[in-house]
């Protein structure tokens, strides 16, 4: 085999290490280490570790493992040699780069020696008119011989070898080490405390001018002052200090990968509805809905959820709503995918593949929310014979097509559109507030995103080689066919919101005012029901009733199914105020509801509803005094019983306070004897003693038969005096 032979000046690079080829021994190559001088030894076939031979370096050189590369000992050609600049980078740089490859391959067809007069009179000579037109005057002729030199040899001259690099080599580092270690200090303290570069040049030159003046406590001061570098130097270094180590060390691992790092091989499918990606995002619209009274109420921003085909990065199925997203969500998601679609009319007929970009899922791609770790989630979707998986936490790229698709349906839908959402600062620049300029209502957004996902799967995509999402569906749906969901309506019943121990009676089923009935549904669910429920939970006037679970659709209240248990299936009952709830989400009526609870308080609060249900009462309470005193006298009893004492606390408190000197005029009121006379007629209610001999009849008696008790006039007060004792003064001023 012939040996290799290498060009003077050159050395090889074997695995990015430079090596100087000294010969042959005995077969071999000698290729010792620029950097350790040891030569290159490798193990052959028998495991002997030695020089390698021609067919191994061969092999080197077809592999890429070895190189060979010129050596010049001047850095600025060395750089030239090692780059991998073309001739275009080379004359973007140096645009005098063709006039001087130009003389030098002139001198080398001429075969022109090396002299300064040779090439002085050949260039005389041949240096035309036009060529000093085009290119303008050659260079000096000693120029040119130094050029024939050092750029290379003849036949055998790149463009990156005529390049002046005067000015354009990079500049090297401080030979200063104490700069340079308080350099990288400060610069790596201030990439790690996120400062700006201002601040952090501010602290490094505080510090020299520290030094400098002895003040430092960490160093002495120098005998000859450190030089401050120029702000601009720093700037420099600051700038060229930003790769992923210092990312990483600044910002974290996340933002260092996701920085620095690529988003890896993407997600791959081998057939449309092989692999599709479920995401949902918020709209940047502020929607609004109308009530019936003309009022509009601002509702805030929708939610979008979106699936994409992986395969033909087609958006299969699109929703809109106020729910924040669910297990509901995944499974309305779900049937919509499964469906035909909607498109606009014009569109549908010209390309009819909108309406059928449907079919059941291989398998879904979501992330971690809590909406698709639900076990009632992740049962439904594996009894539908779907599998799930669920991409890497904080892998955002993980799904990169989905997240493409969500941005651009979003701007296609809220960009424009009153009400749509801009920064913080343009807001505050032009005076803008989505919740007052916003006019969408739920209906035209949903319009503008049909329109949306049509236009974004009728748009070239750059994956696709600039073909369109619906083509590459079509073109697999026509080779493959489209699969089915068997058992649509339970497996949507699975995704359903549950409310369970509702009651059902001969009317149907009350919930959230509306009233769900149907007379043949009912009367069947109460024979088969009714039966099975407890006697106590009966209702003693002998009506039907039973408990029962339901499911309903959060997007659509007109209906709800109940759950037979006695024949093991779900009945639907509709609501009776059809015209109100067709198509009506259940959030909207709860916004209704809630706006009719405030016009009503502002006609009239309940404290006033309150206060005119206390006079009725009063009123019913004074149609029998004497029924409102025995209730009363019943209150004041009740009021010691132990179980309002348990409620209420002690209604009596004992009060203690220090004795104080008074007098008797303080605890003896002085009356009037008028008055006296007046309180003992009324506090003895028994009558004067009959002179004629006559027994007369109880005052109670009397009392019962309605006639009037009258004392003989002037004897009241001698009666009682002889009839009763004379009672006693109580210091509380009352009777004992």
């Amino acid at each position: 085999m012939a040996k290799n032979v290498f060009p003077p000046k050159s050395y090889v690079d074997i695995h990015d290490v430079p090596h100087r080829y000294r010969g042959h021994v005995h077969g071999r190559l000698d290729l010792v280490c620029m950097k350790t001088g040891r030569p290159y030894a490798e193990p052959d076939a028998d495991g002997i570790v030695g020089l390698i031979d021609d067919a191994r370096f061969d092999a080197m050189i077809k592999s890429g493992q070895a190189k060979v590369r010129t050596l010049n000992a001047d850095r600025t050609r060395m750089l030239e040699n090692s780059s991998k600049l073309t001739i275009a980078q080379a004359m973007a740089i140096d645009p005098d780069v063709e006039r001087r490859i130009v003389q030098l391959d002139m001198l080398d067809d001429g075969n022109v020696p090396q002299g300064v007069k040779a090439i002085e009179s050949f260039m005389k000579e041949k240096w035309t008119a036009e060529l000093a037109a085009e290119h303008g005057p050659h260079d000096k002729p000693a120029t040119l011989r130094h050029w024939r030199r050092v750029r290379g040899r003849a036949g055998a001259r790149h463009p990156r070898e005529m390049i002046r690099w005067n000015g354009k080599v990079p500049r090297g580092a401080y030979r200063c080490e104490f700069l340079q270690d308080r350099l990288a200090f400060h610069i790596g303290l201030g990439k790690a405390g996120r400062e700006e570069r201002k601040a952090a040049y501010a602290a490094f030159s505080a510090e020299l001018d520290r030094i400098n003046e002895g003040l430092d406590p960490d160093h002495a001061k120098p005998d000859v002052p450190y030089k401050i570098p120029h702000p601009g130097t720093f700037a420099r270094w600051w700038n060229l200090a930003h790769d992923e180590e210092i990312t990483k060390e600044s910002l974290g691992d996340e933002a260092a990968r996701q920085s620095w790092r690529g988003a890896g091989r993407p997600l791959t499918a081998e057939y449309a509805m092989h692999r599709v990606i479920i995401d949902h995002t918020r709209l940047d619209v502020m929607a609004v809905v109308v009530l019936d009274d003309g009022e509009i109420v601002a509702v805030g921003r929708p939610w979008l959820t979106l699936a994409i085909d992986v395969y033909s990065r087609a958006v299969v199925a699109h929703l809109i709503s106020f729910i924040p997203p669910c297990a509901w969500t995944l499974g309305e998601t779900l049937r919509r995918m499964v469906l035909p679609k909607r498109p606009p009319k014009d569109e549908a007929e010209r390309w009819p593949v909108l309406v059928q970009l449907r079919g059941k899922p291989k398998e879904i791609i979501v992330d971690n929310a809590p909406e698709f770790r639900s076990h009632a989630a992740e049962r439904s979707i594996r009894a539908s014979t779907i599998g799930m998986r669920h991409c890497p936490i904080k892998r955002p790229r993980y799904r990169a097509i989905g997240e493409r698709a969500m941005g651009t349906v979003n701007r296609l839908v809220s960009k424009g559109v009153p009400g749509c959402t801009i920064p913080a600062a343009e807001a505050r620049r032009v005076g803008y507030d989505p919740t007052k300029h916003g006019l969408a209502e739920i209906g035209q957004i949903e319009g503008l995103a049909n329109l949306a996902v049509t236009l974004h799967n009728l748009e070239p995509n750059s994956d696709l080689r600039n073909r369109q999402p619906a083509l590459m569906f079509h073109k697999d749906a026509e080779a493959r066919g489209i699969t089915n969901l068997a058992d649509l309506d339970a497996v949507m019943r699975d995704f359903m919101t549950l409310v369970p121990g509702h009651q059902i009676t001969r009317s149907g089923i009350e919930w959230k005012g509306l009233r769900f009935a149907g007379n043949a549904e009912v009367l069947g669910l109460l024979n088969d029901l009714a039966g099975l429920e407890p006697a106590s939970a009966r209702r003693a006037n002998g009506d039907a009733t039973a408990t029962v679970d339901f499911v309903h659709d959060p997007l659509d209240i007109s209906r709800i199914h109940v759950w037979n248990r006695a024949s093991r299936d779900y009945v639907e009952l509709r609501c009776d105020d059809a015209d109100y709830v067709d198509g009506m989400p259940l959030f909207v009526h709860e916004m209704i509801i809630e706006s009719a609870k405030a016009s009503s308080e502002a006609f009239g609060t309940e404290r006033e509803r309150i206060a005119v249900r206390d006079r009725l009462v009063q009123a019913k309470r004074h149609l029998d005094p004497e029924q409102s005193l025995k209730q009363r006298e019943a209150a004041m009893r009740l009021r010691e019983a132990p179980r309002l004492r348990q409620i209420a606390g002690n209604v009596v408190h004992l009060h203690t306070a220090p004795s104080q000197p008074v007098s008797a005029y303080e605890l003896i009121p002085q009356e009037r004897a008028a008055l006296t006379k007046f309180d003992m007629e009324v506090l003895n209610r028994r009558p004067d003693p009959r002179t004629d001999g006559k027994q007369r009849r109880s005052t109670r008696t009397a009392r019962d038969a309605g006639q009037a008790i009258k004392p003989a006039a002037g004897k009241a007060v001698e009666a009682t005096s002889k009839t009763q004792p004379a009672r006693r003064r109580s210091v509380a001023g009352g009777y004992k």
